[in-house]
C-alpha cells in the first residue's frame, strides 16, 4: 500500500470507484461518471489518494483523506457535523470485489493511519455503512457515530463517525486482547509503504 503520486493511478482508482458506486452498488448514476467511467468530484485534485496493488501493479482497493476547503466536507453537508480543526474525512473507500475477504481494507486502513500519523492529523471523519463500521471497530479502531444513521446513497445505510488519531494503536491493542488473532504487529509497524508482508498477503476469494 503506498500514497498515489501518478495521473495514472489516480485515475485507476476514479476507474475502481466508478465501477463500484455506479456499476455495482448503484450509489451514483452511470451519467455521474466522466466518459471513461471515471468518478471524479471536485475534492480529487487536493485529496491525498492511497491504495493497495497487487504484485503486478494492479490496483486493488483505494482510498483518501480530504479537507475542508471551499467545498465542505460531505458530512457536513450530508449530517451538519463542522469538522475539529485539524480533521480529515476518510472518504471514497472502495476495494475490487475479488478481494473483499482478503487483507485489502485492513491495509488500507494501515495506509489511512499511518498517513495521518506522518501529516499531523488530530481526527478522522468518516461516513459509513454499518457492516464496514462493525468491521473496522472489531479490529480496534474506535470510530464513535455522531449522529443517526440515514440513507446517503441509494440501497445504503449509512453513520457519520469520528475517532481520534493518537487513539487508534492503543484501540487496536485493547482489542487484541480479547481475541486469538493479533492486528497492533501488523498495524504498528510501518512496512515499507509499498508491499504487505507475506503473512498478510491473502489470496483473492
Amino acid at each position: 500500500m503506498r500514497t498515489l503520486s501518478t495521473a495514472a493511478e489516480i485515475i485507476a482508482s476514479q476507474q475502481l470507484r466508478g465501477q463500484i458506486y455506479a456499476g455495482e452498488r448503484g450509489y451514483l448514476a452511470t451519467t455521474d461518471l466522466k466518459s471513461d467511467g471515471r468518478d471524479e468530484d471536485d475534492f480529487d485534485a487536493k485529496a491525498i489518494h492511497g491504495g493497495v496493488f497487487s504484485l503486478d501493479g494492479a490496483l486493488l482497493g483505494s482510498v483518501r483523506l480530504i479537507e475542508a476547503g471551499d467545498t465542505p466536507l460531505p458530512i457536513a453537508t450530508l449530517y451538519g457535523i463542522t469538522p475539529a480543526r485539524g480533521d480529515l474525512e476518510v472518504s471514497r473507500l472502495v476495494v475490487h470485489p475479488k478481494y473483499r475477504h482478503s487483507v485489502v481494507t485492513m491495509a488500507l486502513f494501515h495506509w489511512v493511519l499511518w498517513e495521518s500519523i506522518d501529516r499531523g492529523v488530530e481526527g478522522l471523519l468518516a461516513i459509513l455503512e454499518r457492516p464496514l463500521l462493525v468491521s473496522i471497530q472489531t479490529v480496534g479502531f474506535p470510530f464513535v457515530a455522531l449522529g443517526e444513521p440515514r440513507s446517503v446513497y441509494p440501497n445504503s445505510i449509512d453513520l457519520p463517525v469520528r475517532c481520534e488519531v493518537a487513539d487508534l494503536l492503543s484501540g487496536v491493542r485493547r482489542a487484541d486482547l480479547r481475541r486469538t488473532h493479533k492486528f497492533l504487529e501488523f498495524f504498528e509497524n510501518r512496512l515499507d509503504r509499498g508491499r504487505l508482508p507475506a503473512a498478510f498477503a491473502l489470496p483473492e476469494s
